[in-house]
C-alpha cells in the first residue's frame, strides 16, 4: 500500500465518497501516472475494500 492511499484511509476521505478520480501518483520507476480510486463499502458505510486503477 502506497503512502498516499494509506493517508486517504487514515482521513477517512472514504466517508463523504465513493471514489477519488485522477489523482498523480508515480510507479516504482518514477513515471507519473494518474489513479483512480473506488471505495467498497458494506451497508453501514465502513470501508470493506478498495479498487485502484492507475494509468499511465
Amino acid at each position: 500500500m502506497t503512502k498516499t492511499l494509506k493517508k486517504i484511509i487514515e482521513d477517512k476521505l472514504y466517508i463523504d465518497r465513493d471514489y477519488i478520480t485522477r489523482f498523480p501518483s508515480k510507479t516504482k520507476d518514477g513515471k507519473v501516472s494518474r489513479t483512480s480510486i473506488l471505495f467498497i463499502k458494506n451497508k453501514d458505510g465502513n470501508l470493506i475494500g478498495l479498487l485502484t486503477i492507475s494509468l499511465i
